[in-house]
Formats: structure tokens, C-alpha cells, sequence
């Protein structure tokens, strides 16, 4: 039998190339969720692949760097590039 940490699969159907993935998280929603530092974005991949990419809202520039779930349950994250942190 094969140990979970021995098996890698890796998604990139969907993302940008050259996106720069940082941080990644689960969302309240059932969905992983990551930045793209390089394209000024936030992904969202579903539990079947499928990837949307998000820019509205993020100013040129901002770099999201991590991103977590809050609390509250809304994602967070930092825009390296803009000194911000946005929801």
C-alpha cells in the first residue's frame, strides 16, 4: 500500500501561465483558493479541478501574497505590492 505523502498530483489546467502561485487555502466553501502574485489575482479551484481566476477589486500592483480563511468565514489575504490586506 501506497502512503498518502508518496502520491503527488498536480493541477495547472485553468491557471495562467507564469502566475506565481504563493498561498493556498480551503475556503468555507468547500473549494481551495489561492494567489496569483504575478497576474494580480485570486484562484479558486473546485474539488473536481475546474479553476476559476479573479481580479476584480485588486489593484494593479498588489501582488496577493498569502491568503487564509477568517473566522467569519470570508478569505483573507495580503497584497504584498500594495500594503493592503484584502477580504
Amino acid at each position: 500500500m501506497q502512503d498518502w505523502w508518496q502520491t503527488v498530483t498536480e493541477f495547472g489546467t485553468g491557471i495562467s501561465p507564469g502566475a506565481q502561485l504563493i498561498g493556498i487555502a480551503a475556503g468555507p466553501d468547500g473549494n481551495l483558493w489561492f494567489t496569483e502574485a504575478f497576474y494580480n489575482r485570486i484562484g479558486r479551484m473546485t474539488p473536481s479541478g475546474s479553476v476559476t481566476e479573479f481580479s476584480a477589486g485588486i489593484s494593479p500592483g498588489a501582488a496577493p501574497y498569502g491568503i487564509a480563511a477568517g473566522p467569519d468565514g470570508n478569505l483573507w489575504f495580503t497584497e504584498n505590492g500594495g500594503n493592503r490586506i484584502g477580504r
